[in-house]
Formats: structure tokens, C-alpha cells, sequence
């Protein structure tokens, strides 16, 4: 059994800070970073129709899979009267890939390479090349529970369960825990890492302590776990609110919905929801499918 935080205001600035980033990348993923010239550059307003982005045309607000399967993590903990469940969870993933669940239009129209082979399969892909990001893009919602590391990795199992992946997961949920509790993001990040170290993951993750301090250069938005983890903290750290952290994660091109999305997750919860700094309330008006957000939000409110 997990408990939740009694904060409601936290888990609100944290799902709408992933759904939200989600629906900013969406047009401009695949996207090179040499894309975005002076003339043009991500923003809210400059996808009012996407014309880009694996998703198609879709309008502005439309969020992807990384909401989707938060979503539907966070149904599972709700049906599972806040106990973590992977059969079920599992079940409520392949819900989404096969009948739409948990989506705004009724459909699912993008899945990760590893995700789609986990359904297909029924069990979580353990090769080194199953460590993509669509794991650790649906776990931020545990950082608002008192679920053990190892209950998180059996989450990430359910379809990406290599090792690396999987002590991904459990690191981003520490430090997201850390911000939760009021430590700033760059500290967060680099006590994080401490977990890696200790469980023989810190040469996949050397960076990650000072990832701050790394020239942008250096980052990566590619969807390689490590990588988009390495890419949220920087876009996070360099930014001094939740509008800079999302054009800080999709102007580094590639996967920019999740980057952004789990940002996002961690930019709400350190600014909140408005104001000069927070999630801009524009951007939640314009947000698809506010109805089941407002769901999975009282789902754990309720917990």
C-alpha cells in the first residue's frame, strides 16, 4: 500500500507541468536541433497546427503517449486502492495501445518501439537496446507516493526491464521526491545520483551531478533513457521557470514531447501553476482532454 502526499496543489503543478510540456514538444518532435533558426523557434503559439512532429497535424494542446500512459499509471494506482499492481498496470498499457484508452481523440497514435514489442509480447523487452524513455516518461506520479525503489522498478519492467532502465525510473523518482520536499533542482539532481553509484549504474550516469553545468552543446534529446534524463535536469537547472525549462528541453530537437514532459512534471512543482513564473494559464486553457486530467488529479487527490 502507497500513501499519497496530502499536497494536493503538488500533484496538480506536477501533472499538469508533464501534460502540458507533453502537448508544447509534440509538434516539433524528430525535429534536428538545427531546425530551429532565429526566424523560428518552439513555442506554445507557433504550434496552433502542428504541421511536424511524429503525431501529424493535431491541434495545438494535443498531448502524446507520455501522458497517456501517466494516465493510466495513475488509474491503476486508484483501482488498486493506491497498491502498485503491474498485472493491472500492464493491462491498462495495453488498454491504451490497443483501444484508445486514456487518450483525447480515442486513439493511440504514437507508441515506442519498446512499449509497442512489450504489449505485443506481454512482458517488459531486458536487452540493452530496449532502454528508450517510455518507462521513465510515466513515473513521475510515484514520487507523490511512498512506493519502495523496488516497486518502482517492477513498474518500469512491465516494459522496459533492462536494468538501466529500470534504476532510471527509481533515480528521477528520488529526485523528484527531493524537489518535492523543497531541495532546489540542481541539488536534487546531483543527491540523486547517489543512488546510481551505490547500485553500479554510476558509470551510465557520471554526468549527472553536475549536469547543470554541461554546455548545451553536450545534451542530448535523443530518447535513450540516460540521455532524456540528463536532458529534463539540464533544461530544468538552466532555467528560471517552467516556460524557459520547456523551450530549454524542445529546443534540444529529437524527442522533445517527453523531454519536455518530464521537465515539465518538475518545472510545475518548482513554479507552480501561474504567475510570472508558473505553468502559464493560457497554455492550461488551450490543453486537450482537460477532462481526463482533472481525472487522474482527483484519482489521487482521493488516494
Amino acid at each position: 500500500m502507497v500513501s499519497f502526499t496530502s499536497n494536493d496543489s503538488i500533484a496538480k503543478a506536477l501533472i499538469l507541468g508533464g501534460a502540458v510540456g507533453d502537448a508544447y514538444g509534440a509538434p516539433f518532435e524528430g525535429f534536428k536541433r538545427g531546425k530551429f533558426t532565429p526566424s523560428f523557434t518552439p513555442s506554445w503559439t507557433s504550434a496552433a497546427i502542428t504541421g511536424g512532429g511524429l503525431i501529424g497535424r493535431a491541434p495545438k494542446g494535443t498531448w502524446t503517449d507520455d501522458t497517456s500512459m501517466t494516465l493510466a499509471t495513475i488509474a491503476s494506482l486508484k483501482d488498486n486502492d493506491g497498491n502498485v499492481n503491474t498485472a493491472d498496470m500492464f493491462s491498462k498499457y495495453a488498454e491504451w495501445v490497443n483501444d484508445g484508452a486514456y487518450t483525447i481523440d480515442g486513439v493511440c497514435a504514437d507508441c515506442g518501439g519498446t512499449t509497442w514489442r512489450a504489449i505485443v509480447q506481454k512482458h517488459g523487452c531486458d536487452d540493452e537496446h530496449s532502454n528508450g524513455n517510455g518507462s521513465l516518461m510515466r513515473i513521475a506520479p510515484l514520487a507523490l507516493t511512498d512506493a519502495t525503489d523496488d516497486e518502482i522498478m517492477r513498474i518500469s519492467a512491465t516494459t522496459h526491464a533492462h536494468p538501466v532502465s529500470m534504476h532510471a525510473c527509481v533515480q528521477w523518482v528520488h529526485a523528484l521526491r527531493l524537489v518535492i520536499s523543497g531541495m532546489d533542482a540542481a541539488g536534487a539532481f546531483a543527491e540523486s545520483a547517489r543512488y546510481m553509484r551505490a547500485n553500479g549504474m554510476g558509470s551510465v550516469s557520471e554526468r549527472f551531478a553536475h549536469i547543470g553545468d554541461y554546455d548545451k552543446s553536450e545534451i542530448s534529446g535523443k530518447g535513450y533513457v540516460v540521455s532524456t534524463m540528463e536532458a529534463a535536469a539540464w533544461s530544468v537547472i538552466n532555467a528560471d521557470s517552467y516556460e524557459q525549462s520547456a523551450f530549454n528541453a524542445c529546443s534540444l530537437g529529437d524527442d522533445t514531447d517527453t523531454v519536455a514532459c518530464i521537465a515539465g512534471s518538475v518545472a510545475g512543482v518548482i513554479h507552480g501553476i501561474g504567475g510570472t513564473n508558473g505553468i502559464p494559464e493560457q497554455w492550461i486553457q488551450d490543453l486537450r482532454g482537460m477532462e481526463l486530467i482533472n481525472t487522474a488529479i482527483n484519482e489521487i487527490e482521493s488516494l
